[in-house]
């Protein structure tokens, strides 16, 4: 039997990585063809909403996050309608029912989780007499200014921290704006998921904070978060490790490091997401899908991600010696690792299932308020009213 795949290319992997991935499942076992159609994430995520709503989208594919729409909607097959069993879910890490889960069922396996923490140059810290990554908002602060106001009274301009998502990545500041909004308490939406929450207490002393750092000059709206980092121009910025392949193969060698996010007000979580494998409820397939869903997302699998940028997705514990010692291995070899599971502990469920619901209108107003804000074109109070509206707004169209 054939099933098709759409996906785009997950986990730091190239598009050609990912075939070859379906390939080895192909050539793997006689009784499933898998046919890989590759998107990019520009607008992969919008084909798939539009196939999969015209009744004509693929048997498997993947979402970051799972789609709230889709699981209220019954688009999305349960993993026991796939053929998972209880003793197959339960090696993975408990994130899973907060990211997939909806009515007691769960509708898609993790390929790996993405957790947001802090990019910093070793070297440039050192060099303005810091020993180590800022641990609290505070620090973070004065450190960034150190670096920003004395680089530039010595000729040689660094921006001590970057707010990514002023840059060349826009989309970035949905995950920016979430740590801040975490930490600071912030709740995406109120205890039963029908109203945003971002005009908040929480929401304004985020928001404060962020834009606090462009009108003091700290950092300046522009330049690349990444590649400033890369070139030394940028010492401090935050994100998930999807960056971690092309900064480690560039010549900043052992210079940078990442940290786990400086503590906020209420605590040191950060926007923490996974990329998901999912089912198409209307797929006639759905044995041969799930038979390739737990090969893509087995134990075996998740470690040969990790060596890319992805978390692994299961409790060690459950899992077999061999692997266990494999993963030890990775993270030994390389301590950003360490930093990674330590922010991943810290994730607040909570919130991962609130980011599930309006995901569309609350990313494309934050990138649009959030942003204004920063830059003082408009007031906080303003960015964070409209940014509720657009989310209440589509919160009463879904009628979740």
């Amino acid at each position: 039997m054939t099933i098709d795949f759409w996906s785009m290319p997950f986990g730091g992997h190239t598009e050609e990585e990912v075939a070859a991935y379906v390939d080895e499942f192909n050539t793997s076992q006689d009784d499933v063809i898998v046919e890989l159609t590759g998107l990019q994430w520009a607008d992969g995520r919008d084909k798939i909403i539009q196939a999969v709503g015209a009744g004509t989208g693929p048997d498997v594919f993947i979402m970051a996050p799972v789609n709230q729409d889709f699981l209220s909607s019954g688009s999305l097959a349960s993993l026991a309608e796939l053929g998972y069993t209880e003793e197959d879910v339960d090696p993975f890490l408990n994130i899973i029912e907060a990211a997939a889960g909806h009515d007691g069922e769960i509708y898609g396996v993790p390929i790996g989780y993405y957790t947001n923490l802090l990019y910093y140059n070793k070297t440039v810290l050192e060099q303005y007499g810091v020993d180590g990554p800022p641990e609290t908002w505070d620090e973070l602060k004065e450190t960034a200014a150190t670096i920003t106001t004395e680089s530039a009274a010595a000729g040689d301009p660094v921006m001590g921290f970057q707010i990514k998502g002023m840059d060349d990545h826009l989309n970035a500041i949905n995950h920016t704006w979430a740590n801040f909004f975490y930490q600071a308490g912030g709740e995406q939406l109120v205890d039963d998921f029908t109203k945003a929450d971002a005009d908040s207490n929480a929401g304004r002393e985020a928001l404060e904070y962020l834009r606090s750092f462009v009108e003091e000059g700290i950092s300046s709206p522009g330049p690349s978060a990444k590649g400033g980092f890369i070139d030394g121009t940028v010492a401090m910025f935050t994100f998930q490790q999807l960056h971690l392949p092309e900064i480690t193969a560039s010549t900043l060698s052992d210079e940078w490091a990442l940290a786990p996010m400086p503590e906020g007000p209420d605590n040191a979580s950060s926007y923490t997401d996974g990329e998901f494998l999912v089912a198409n409820a209307a797929s006639e397939e759905l044995e041969a899908a799930g038979a390739f869903m737990k090969w893509m997302t087995s134990p075996e699998q998740g470690v040969r991600y990790m060596e890319k940028a992805p978390l692994f997705a299961y409790e060690l514990d459950k899992v077999s010696d061999d692997i266990r010692k494999q993963v030890d291995a990775l993270v030994e070899a390389d301590p950003n690792r360490g930093a990674l599971l330590e922010q991943l502990t810290r994730a607040n469920l909570e919130n991962i299932t609130a980011e599930r619901y309006a995901q569309a209108a609350r990313w494309e107003a934050q990138k649009q308020y959030i942003v204004a804000a920063i830059n003082g074109d408009i007031s906080i109070d303003e960015a964070l009213a409209a940014i509720d509206a657009a989310v209440d707004e589509a919160l009463e169209v879904a009628s979740y």
